[in-house]
This record gives C-alpha cells, structure tokens and sequence, in this order.
C-alpha cells in the first residue's frame, strides 16, 4: 500500500505541475524498486484520481460549458460568435484530435522508450518551459479562450500530442505553446486543464479493457493519494502561472533530464 500511495502522490503532482508524471512515474518504480501488481488497473485509478481533481477545480467552468455547448447546437453558425461556452467545447474538441490520433496509432510502443531518452525529453521540456519567461515579458497582446482561433486550437493539440512521450510535459507543452500565441496565463491554464479532461478519459478508455484483476487494497489508496495531491498541485500551478512564474520548473526539468541521460547513458 505505501507504494501505491507514493506513486499517487507522484501521478496527482506532476500530472498538473508541468514536469511529466508518465516521466516521473517511470523512475520513481525504477530508483525506489516499486512494483505495483495488476499495474493496468492501477494505472486506470491514478488516471481517475486526476481527473475527478480537475472536475472539482475546474466544475463550474465545465458545467457552463456543457450547458453552453447544448445550447448552441440548435443554432451553430450563431452560437460560434455569440456563446463562449459553445466555442470553448468546440476548441476542446478540435485541440483534441491531434492527440487522439497520435495516441491510437502509437500508445502500444510507448512502454519501449529508453531512460535516456526520457532524460533527452525532459531537457527539451525545460527548455520550452524557459522560453515562456523570455517570450511572456515581450507578450502585450492578452487572448482570453474565447479569442482562441481554430488554427491555436490546432496548434494546442498538436503540442499536447508530444506528451504522450515520457518525459514531455503535457500541461507543460500546452500552457507555454497558448502563452507563446499571446493567451493570457490564466486562460492558458484553464484551458490546458479542461484539455486535459478528455485525454484522461481516452487513456481510461484505451486501458480499460486490458483489466484483468482488480485489488482494492492498491486501486483506493493510489486514486486517494492521486486525488488528494492532485487537488493541491493543481491550485500550486495556477498560482506559479498567474504570477508568471511557470518558467522556474523549466530548471528543475532540465537538471533532472541531463541528470537521467548521463545516469543511464553511463551504465
């Protein structure tokens, strides 16, 4: 059980704060010998543990934007310049795709990637974490989502495509890839959050039917401690990213990347 609860705590922490769980995940099992048994299942509660985190932060934001999105379907074109909410679910949808996609042709090769390059992918991350500092100071022109055009949508999604790559940070890549097409900090966390939603679900999704036994003692512990540390990591980042401070985990990313390439590269 204590494994399961460090790995939550792991999964809830850098699922938000953009330094990529499926990064760290992979070397807290592999430096602190964790083996967690039924890992699909595990797998599932940790990813379930996150998102109900992001439901509780993000639910009034979400519920207006389902009621929105409804709403507008009965007039599309209209609703597309007069309703938020409808444009927002439909932005959602679009910057969805591109993950989707690259998800479903090479989830199945993921588990194949080095440590090395896991390293390599955490330098890159940080390094674009870095540049949201340089680029945030010259940036005067304050996108709210509802000015967020298709082709932004589009270039969200393909940056949050990368993630599925350990080592590249999924809110890393879309907060700094909005905030580098001049979208506010905060919209640009919003906006990657709800993001976030439905690649969850499409990872619950993919996984599911590879369950094979469920151990409670191991799924409760591990949603708890994903939950729980999830709830906290997401109101640490959006606090960092308000105050224009996301750029610091862009350090800590590429210590710990070149780190992790030298330490493998050398064995």
């Amino acid at each position: 059980m204590f494994d399961a609860v460090i790995l939550g705590i792991i999964q809830g922490i850098t699922e938000f704060i953009p330094i990529s769980s499926s990064a760290h995940l992979e070397l807290a099992q592999y430096f602190l010998n964790f083996k967690v048994p039924n890992s699909i299942s595990f797998t599932i509660a940790l990813h379930l543990g996150t998102l109900f985190a992001v439901l509780i932060v993000f639910f009034k934001d979400i519920k207006n934007i389902c009621i929105g999105f409804l709403k507008g379907l009965k007039n599309v074109k209209t609703s597309w310049y007069n309703n938020t909410e409808f444009k927002t679910g439909i932005l959602i949808i679009i910057a969805t795709v591109p993950a989707t996609i690259v998800g479903l042709l090479i989830h199945k090769y993921i588990d194949m990637i080095s440590f090395s390059k896991i390293g390599t992918n955490l330098f890159i991350c940080g390094s674009i974490l870095l540049a949201t500092r340089l680029y945030d100071k010259k940036n005067t022109d304050k996108k709210e989502i509802k000015d967020i055009e298709i082709w932004m949508a589009v270039a969200i999604g393909i940056a949050q495509s990368a993630a599925i790559f350990p080592g590249i940070s999924r809110s890393g890549m879309t907060i700094s890839i909005a905030l580098f097409l001049g979208i506010a900090r905060k919209d640009a966390g919003v906006f990657s959050f709800l993001l976030s939603i439905p690649v969850i679900l499409g990872a619950f999704i993919l996984e599911i039917k590879s369950i094979t036994n469920i151990d409670l003692s191991i799924i409760i512990p591990g949603f708890l401690a994903a939950f729980i540390s999830g709830l906290i990591a997401l109101n640490i980042l959006m606090n960092f990213l308000k105050k224009g401070k996301l750029f610091y985990f862009g350090f800590y990313c590429m210590i710990v990347g070149f780190g992790v390439y030298l330490y493998f590269f050398m064995l």
